[in-house]
């Protein structure tokens, strides 16, 4: 079980179509080498969701994983991508901040390609926890708690997700990718 340090919500300004919209942020740091970025954009019309998940090596290089979808388009938007980073292109021990901007573009693309303009403000104040990481402090420093507001937490319940996942005793179980 990860410690609370390693986890936070991140303020960002989503935009589509020139509109803000609800959206909930979530920076997770595993390890030193790892970076973890979920955001889940919330609207009448549209809802997104991606996940980025950075993994470095000590020589430089790096690879990403990202799933997307937008429940509730018909036909359902998922798509999963693996991507192998050269040295030098993704540093996540030591620039995290690098994994912020790379998913956020990813989203930008995704909401392109569903047919909407889309903008991402990023304070100063989104970006401290990824610099305490890099330095090695808790990503909690300068970072609201990693509870959702409620007005996202009421908005993805009625998606039927939980936003503080399974229910107690809830039995989960692992599924192999071929």
């Amino acid at each position: 079980m990860r410690g609370p340090e390693n986890v936070c919500t991140v303020s960002l300004t989503v935009c589509l179509d020139g509109a803000p919209r609800p959206s909930y942020t979530t920076f997770l740091r595993p390890c030193a080498y790892g970076v973890m970025v979920d955001t889940k954009v919330l609207g009448p019309e549209l809802r997104l969701h991606l996940n980025s998940d950075y993994l470095g090596d000590p020589d430089g290089t790096a690879r990403s994983t990202h799933f997307a979808d937008a429940p509730g388009l018909s036909p359902l938007r998922t798509s999963w991508s693996t991507i192998e980073h050269p040295a030098g292109q993704l540093d996540v021990r030591w620039t995290p901040s690098q994994c912020l901007y790379d998913h956020l573009q990813r989203l930008l693309e995704l909401t392109e390609l569903l047919g909407h303009a889309a903008k991402v403000e990023v304070s100063d104040e989104a970006v401290a926890p990824f610099e305490a990481a890099a330095r090695g402090l808790s990503v909690s420093v300068g970072c609201p708690e990693a509870r959702m507001r409620p007005d996202v937490a009421d908005a993805l319940s009625t998606w039927g997700l939980s936003p503080y996942g399974p229910p107690p005793g809830t039995a989960l179980t692992r599924r192999d990718r071929h």
